[in-house]
């Protein structure tokens, strides 16, 4: 499998440049018209003579750009494609964000010159995106042709889920939700995609599932649409299929016209999207062909084909309705803050941020004011102390987009507007300054607390946030861990990630049970967490075969409470019925905790101690096990030792197996 050599930098740049003149140089033939009258620099500055009635008629960028309007005020435009404006020799230069390898490409279409399969790039997705940036429809087409012309879609059969990851990252719809249906052929877990989850974002995890779903029930409806009545829907299989084929068909019994073979393959198939396929189809031609029916015999191959070519048209119909998000948004924990509704002219905070001495305000977005002290913002944050060391005309751009606008006054003192709400603002000030401290009720305000603290360097409010999290209100409990850990490997360290990690261990790990919370994470932290979930689960399973061998202390615990049982019953026949091991353990139970080792070997118990000795499911065992021998000729023996000694059993396994789990490392 192919793995992590598919990522790519998130702009669109290529990758793969090698070039890295210090100069600009002229890019040659056949880019090198003496008559050119504008100039694309590539970023490893290779220049490219072109003509701009060529770009002006492949690109409306290009054609806003280079107009007469757009042009005079160039250079404060801020293209959202990332072009900058320069000059050569009294030629108009446009710099561009890709390499020279890409706009080679993208300059051969437009100009239609041909492109040998060989000198094709293999970042094929780096130059759809960028002929997709400047919108060259007609370039993208002809370059998605020139794609599958020369095998340049081969990853999205090797590896359709790192297919799926570059279309995403550049924004490539079409080549997205292709991949996505491709990843249907195989299953997709946590899991099973192992180190490849490090090519993918969380919302990209996240609108893989979701899209993964959509196509399934568009599926699932299209093949019902194929199988109603002409009567009913005019684009069922009978009404798409051409006449001449129709009259071959074989004696239709069904409801929709259709013949009963055909009609129970695409019945049967309706959730299984992988094995629709033309290959299946013809194993159930040939399936009922050997029932006899002599029509059938006699239909040709080209008939045969042309039936599923009519099923798989009416398919793509249904396909094409699937809409995938790619739009990137930043995954952040949503606060639940109440809002007021903002003010329509800024209002002081009050008590007990009203000093008369203070010199700065702080501005929150819905305009609420609080007048605190340099001295407290300089020494808690480096972001604000860097800032007051320059004068209000000589603030960079920097601070601008970190803080907020400085350019207000209020009562002869600066303003500093910010982009936190006034609650966030009111908790993150009442930690840094001598003040009561408002601290938040609920984990989603606290993770905004913490996105707040981390924008403006406040380590120190970092830690006594997640240290009141865990000790006071107990806000981090069983229903958020994995939001826990979200929070903490993007704020904390590598001891309370691993703090973070172990509270996930009781729950499932599946795309299914974490739902939109995945977006919190990058693919290469859950990668992290699904490595250090294997680790506790081959940790747990060596402790639970220990108990299997008799060497763990709860073995020993179970045994002396047998003995102890039978001193109590001296004389009753106190021998378990099921009779015994080589480990003087019952035969039952160690087909029970034999059991329970291969089911935490294969992922289908949790790695943690509490799921693997859950008290419950080894009663269930005993009673399982004492049933066949209910009185008069009941098991003595194991009833009376469960009695006595069960729970204690329960809870030494789970101590012994959350010990050793405790020693498992987050990263190795």
């Amino acid at each position: 499998m192919r793995k992590a050599s598919f990522a790519m930098s998130n702009t669109h740049a290529d990758a793969f440049a090698t070039l890295t003149t210090q100069e600009p140089y002229d890019f040659g033939a056949p880019f090198n018209d003496d008559d050119a009258d504008i100039i694309l620099r590539s970023s490893d500055l290779a220049d490219f003579h072109v003509h701009k009635i060529f770009l002006s008629k492949a690109s409306p960028i290009f054609r806003s750009l280079l107009s007469s309007s757009a042009m005079s005020n160039s250079m404060d435009t801020s293209w959202k494609v990332g072009l900058t404006i320069a000059h050569r020799e009294g030629i108009l230069v446009v710099c561009c964000p890709e390499s020279r390898n890409t706009l080679r490409i993208i300059l051969a279409v437009v100009y239609g010159i041909p492109i040998p399969s060989t000198e094709f790039p293999e970042q094929t997705f780096v130059v759809l995106a960028a002929a997709q940036n400047y919108k060259m429809h007609a370039t993208l087409a002809l370059l998605r042709g020139l794609v599958k012309q020369n095998g340049g879609d081969r990853l999205l059969s090797e590896n359709p889920f790192a297919a799926y990851c570059l279309a995403w990252r550049y924004r490539l719809k079409e080549e997205a939700v292709a991949a996505a249906r491709a990843t249907l052929d195989r299953p997709m877990s946590i899991e099973s995609l192992g180190e490849d989850l490090c090519l993918a974002t969380g919302p990209a995890l996240y609108e893989l599932v979701q899209c993964r779903e959509r196509i399934v029930e568009a599926f699932r409806c299209g093949i019902q649409q194929l199988l109603q009545p002409v009567t009913v829907q005019p684009r069922s299989l009978m009404a798409r299929m051409p006449s001449d084929v129709t009259r071959q068909l074989c004696s239709a019994p069904t409801q929709s016209g259709l013949p009963q073979w055909l009609s129970t393959f695409l019945s049967t198939k309706a959730n299984k999207v992988s094995e629709v396929n033309q290959m299946q189809f013809h194993v159930a031609f040939l399936e009922h062909q050997r029932s006899g029916c002599q029509g059938c015999c006699d239909m040709s191959p080209g008939t045969t084909h042309r039936i599923w070519m009519t099923i798989e048209e009416g398919l793509a119909d249904s396909l094409q309705e699937v809409q995938i998000q790619l739009e990137f948004v930043d995954a952040e924990f949503n606060p639940d803050i109440d809002l007021d509704p903002p003010a329509a002219f800024p209002r002081d905070f009050g008590e007990p941020f009203n000093e008369d001495t203070a010199d700065i305000i702080l501005r929150s977005c819905d305009l609420v004011d609080f007048r605190v002290h340099k001295a407290y913002l300089a020494s808690a944050s480096s972001i604000f102390r860097d800032m007051f060391k320059l004068p209000r005309n000589a603030l960079s751009e920097q601070f601008a987009v970190v803080v907020g606008a400085m350019d207000d006054e209020k009562d002869g003192i600066a303003v500093v507007c910010v982009a936190e709400t006034s609650g966030i603002l009111h908790g993150l000030l009442s930690i840094i300054l001598p003040v009561p401290i408002s601290l938040p009720t609920s984990f989603e305000n606290a993770a905004a607390l913490f996105a707040a603290a981390h924008k403006y360097d406040m380590s120190r409010v970092h830690h006594l946030l997640w240290s009141w999290m865990h000790t006071v209100d107990n806000l981090v409990d069983t229903t958020n861990p994995f939001r826990a850990y979200a929070l903490a490997s993007r704020y904390m360290s590598d001891k309370d990630v691993l703090q973070a990690a172990l509270k996930t261990l009781e729950d499932p790990m599946t795309f299914s049970h974490y739902g939109a919370d995945i977006c919190l994470v990058s693919g290469s932290t859950l990668y992290k967490l699904l490595q250090y979930r294997m680790r506790c689960r081959k940790v747990a399973h060596a402790c639970i075969m220990l108990a299997v061998d008799g060497h763990s202390p709860s073995v020993k615990t179970w045994q002396n409470t047998t003995r102890k049982s039978k001193s109590k019953h001296p004389t009753e026949r106190f021998t378990c019925r099921s009779g015994y091991m080589d480990n003087k353990s019952p035969k039952w139970w160690n087909e029970y905790v034999r059991g329970v080792a291969k089911r935490v070997e294969s992922g289908a118990l949790h790695p943690s101690g509490k799921s693997i000795a859950r008290a419950s499911s080894f009663r269930v065992a005993v009673e399982e096990h004492v049933r066949p021998y209910q009185d008069p000729t009941s098991c003595v023996s194991c009833m009376a030792t469960y009695t006595l000694g069960g729970d204690a059993f329960c809870a030494m396994l789970e101590a012994e197996i959350h010990s050793a789990i405790l020693k498992v490392s987050f990263e190795v």
